[in-house]
C-alpha cells in the first residue's frame, strides 16, 4: 500500500488543540489540554472527498489508519468520518468505512474545526 507522505501538523490529534500552561499554588508550572473541546469535520464537505475501505479483519483504528494512510496517527480521523463513538472498539471484519482520499487529506486537515 502506498504511504501517506504529507507531514501535516494536524496529523497528530493532540496538535489540533492548544496547549495551556498554568502555575499551581506551589509555583510549579504545568501544561494541559482542554479535553472538553471537540473536533468536527466541516459540514459542507463534498462527498467526492471520501472513499470507502472494506475492513479485512478485526482491527483497531490505528492499524486501519496505517493501512489506509501509512500512519497510525490518523485513527481519530476515521472516528470522525464514521461517527464512531468508542475509539477502543475493534472494527468488525467486512465493515465498510468511509475514509478521506489521500489527495484531499491535507485540505481536510487544514479545514478541521475545534469546538469548545
Amino acid at each position: 500500500m502506498e504511504s501517506y507522505n504529507i507531514s501535516h501538523p494536524n496529523e497528530y490529534y493532540e496538535n489540533i488543540f492548544n496547549m495551556y500552561k498554568d502555575t499551581n499554588e506551589n509555583g510549579d508550572m504545568y501544561y494541559f489540554y482542554n479535553i472538553g473541546k471537540k473536533v468536527t469535520l466541516p459540514e459542507n464537505i463534498d462527498d467526492g472527498v471520501f472513499d470507502y475501505f472494506s475492513v479485512p479483519d478485526t482491527l483497531p483504528l490505528t492499524t486501519i489508519s496505517y493501512q489506509v494512510y501509512g500512519s497510525i496517527h490518523l485513527w481519530w480521523l476515521l472516528l470522525l468520518c464514521n461517527n464512531i463513538q468508542n475509539s477502543l472498539k475493534l472494527i468488525t471484519p467486512g465493515s465498510v468505512i468511509k475514509i478521506i482520499k489521500k489527495e484531499y487529506l491535507a485540505s481536510v486537515l487544514n479545514s478541521l474545526k475545534v469546538k469548545e
